[in-house]
């Protein structure tokens, strides 16, 4: 096993991050945490850490452990089971502040044209969809033109005669007249930063530059339509990474060590999702993922730790780069061939851009992130889709219990069964409970700190796995499942240019009066929302008899708009003029969030309106 030497990445390193020696003041517990490492016996690479942000700890806390305010460990029942599980649902903290260089919409790589021969490609005319090795990383490839979404939020879209604008993780919006071309580059309330090259340095400002506005109309780019095309993918469905730790489709953070088969999605027979945890290598007090099977109706993939991929049943050949499968139903399986450090990914991709990411590492297990469009009746390890936003984890047949015991009631049954059935009786397991050095933990700490998790339990569960075995390779896996789980479809400094974009607050939002009128005044960047519960399914439709200052459909940047939201606060419609008579496509019956709001920097206006029900 390497210790301590060099943060193992793989490509995936996260953007921004930057490979940074620890303090002189640490130098200690490194030596304390690589003797951890030898001792867990683990073939991950350790690395340098980056600089301590704070002399804090919010690691979790295993019994007879360091104290932080992660989750505990629970000891293991009597039963054979491991009841170690915990479920939490931690609040956000602030976006870390940008690196140093360029804004990062300067160097946005599908500027300089799209790349779509190392991904999946799905459909063979008009728009096509694309996924990269990352989850959330998707494009739509029209006749020339195509639009990109990146996995930190950041936003392509260019047309067929090279032009494009490109909105970076931070928020920084670049315009750029060919792929070549200088970027000129605004912040998202218009102020000008100046001109950019293609390779991120500066040049001289233009002596009149133009305004944020006109350079995104000169731009020829539908603006309008890449916010609106970010915001209808699929959305984050469950994922889970290291020793396990698992975040539901609603946030809800969960830790386990049991070990066995386990249905993470279920009841939605076209996108199946089972998970095995076995123990990690010579350690009894914690498991990993080891092999995750992804039922698409007619097919199944299985995907185990070791590299190896089959499809119903037969195993796939290696290649010694990027191979695409078709499966039945328009689903195709991607594959990607192993990394310096031995990791490779694999992408199973439905015709309608839901997709199950499986990054593998034989050392450290799976990392898999699902991002698939809610199906009533969905429900399993990953949350259920009918269940309260924030505690979505149910018992199977949908009570709400201790997570633990949650947790083993989606064991897979011999009638669901998609992986190979163990051979068997599965032993105790855990045997002793995971326990943690006190400077092993500080370190781990410090590690997993400062790479843009936004999410303070995702630090410490990384903390967590980096602490007990000594293996930074852990870092990687959690920094992709948070970022899936945390990182918004747009920067949120962008989405506030864009009236509606996402969803309301439920408090703010008022019952739909019973004749379902609308009558009410709009100041600028005023929101108004109200509960929508629809008992037929069909369209909601809107007519607009007053309020209408432009008839673009989706409404522009700063203009008024309305749209529909899911009790999840997925968006269900496109943003929709408030003028003339809009529809919501059709919608299934059950409660929804109408959101009507007016734009930054505009006049008051008054909303008149009917909504109709189906």
């Amino acid at each position: 096993m390497t210790r301590f030497g060099g943060v193992r990445r793989g490509r995936r390193r996260a953007h921004g991050a930057r490979r940074r020696p620890l303090l002189h003041a640490v130098i200690a517990a490194v030596a304390v945490l690589a003797a951890v490492a030898a001792v867990a016996g683990c073939t991950g690479r350790s690395a340098d850490g980056p600089s301590p942000a704070a002399d804090e700890s919010i690691g979790p806390t295993p019994t007879g452990g360091v104290a932080g305010t992660g989750t505990d460990l629970i000891p293991p029942d009597t039963g054979g089971e491991s009841g170690g599980a915990t479920g939490t649902t931690s609040a956000t903290s602030a976006p870390p502040a940008p690196a140093a260089g360029p804004p990062q919409s300067v160097l946005l790589p599908w500027l300089k044209g799209p790349t779509p021969d190392d991904g999946v490609i799905l459909g063979a005319d008009g728009t096509r969809l694309w996924q990269g090795p990352r989850a959330g990383e998707r494009a739509l490839l029209g006749d020339g033109w195509y639009r990109y979404f990146g996995p930190d939020g950041s936003l392509v879209g260019c047309t067929s005669a090279g032009s494009c604008v490109g909105v970076g993780g931070d928020g920084t919006v670049s315009v750029t007249a060919g792929p070549g071309d200088p970027r000129e580059v605004y912040r998202s309330n218009g102020t000008y930063l100046g001109r950019y090259s293609a390779a991120g340095e500066k040049m001289a400002a233009e002596p009149d530059p133009r305004t944020f506005a006109d350079a995104l109309a000169a731009s020829g780019v539908d603006v309008a339509g890449l916010v609106n095309a970010a915001t209808r993918t699929a959305p984050f469905a469950g994922g889970v990474t290291g020793d396990p730790h698992l975040i539901t489709a609603a946030g809800q953070r969960i830790t386990t060590q049991v070990i066995g088969q386990f249905v993470a999605r279920g009841g939605d027979p076209t996108h199946v999702i089972q998970l095995q945890f076995d123990p990690m290598s010579h350690r009894t007090d914690v498991s990993v993922v080891s092999a995750a099977a992804i039922g698409t109706g007619a097919n199944t993939v299985i995907v185990e730790a070791s590299g190896v991929v089959s499809v119903d049943g037969r195993i796939q050949p290696r290649g010694s780069g990027f191979q695409q499968t078709s499966l039945a139903g328009g689903v195709v399986l991607g594959r990607w061939p192993s990394d310096a450090d031995g990791v490779s990914t694999v992408v199973v991709m439905w015709p309608d851009g839901s997709s199950v990411v499986a990054t593998v590492n034989a050392a450290l297990g799976l990392t898999l992130v699902a991002n698939i469009f809610p199906r009533a009746g969905a429900t399993g390890l990953f949350g259920s889709v009918d269940a309260p936003a924030g505690s979505d984890l149910l018992a199977r047949g949908g009570s709400a219990t201790a997570v633990p015991s949650a947790i083993l009631s989606w064991r897979v049954t011999a009638a669901e069964r998609l992986l190979p059935a163990p051979a068997g009786t599965l032993p105790p397991f855990p045997t002793q409970t995971a326990t943690i050095d006190s400077g092993a933990a500080k370190v781990a700490q410090q590690v997993c700190d400062g790479h843009g998790m936004r999410n303070v339990a995702d630090v410490a569960a990384c903390a967590f796995d980096v602490g007990l075995t000594g293996d930074t390779g852990f870092v990687a896996g959690h920094l992709e499942l948070s970022a899936a789980a945390e990182v918004s479809a747009i920067p949120s400094d962008f989405a506030a240019r864009w009236p509606a974009l996402e969803p309301a607050a439920p408090a703010s939002a008022h019952d739909l009066p019973a004749n379902g009128q609308l009558a009410f005044t709009l100041a600028p960047a005023q929101t108004q929302a109200f509960h929508l519960t629809i008992a037929t399914p069909g369209a909601v439709g809107v007519a607009n008899r007053s309020g209408c200052a432009a008839g673009a459909n989706p409404p522009g940047m700063d203009q008024p708009a309305l749209r529909v939201f899911d009790a999840a606060g997925h968006a269900v419609s496109d943003r929709l003029p408030l003028c003339g008579h809009v529809e919501t496509p059709a919608l299934r019956a059950g409660t929804y969030t109408l959101v009507v709001a007016n734009g930054i920097g505009r006049a008051a206006i008054d909303v008149r309106g009917n909504v109709v029900l189906p």
